[in-house]
């Protein structure tokens, strides 16, 4: 009776460590898309930062050439 006991425990302790791995291998992947996540959001600040830039100096620069023509 309890070699059974010992057993099922056994078996039920394999299982969860299973499913522990199993999460730390989930949350490891969740954290390399997250830096993946910052990443973009940090290149789409760049490219939003110079399309604003663009929009107000290439109008004066093509004013500024054409003033001159």
């Amino acid at each position: 009776m309890e070699n059974k006991n010992y057993t099922d425990l056994s078996g039920r302790l394999i299982r969860i460590e299973e499913r522990v791995i199993s999460l730390f291998k989930i949350c490891s992947r969740i954290e390399m898309q997250q830096e993946k996540i910052d990443k973009n959001k940090n290149d789409l600040t760049v490219i939003k930062t110079w399309g604003t830039i663009s929009i107000f100096i290439v109008p004066l620069i093509v004013s500024i050439i054409i003033g001159r023509i």
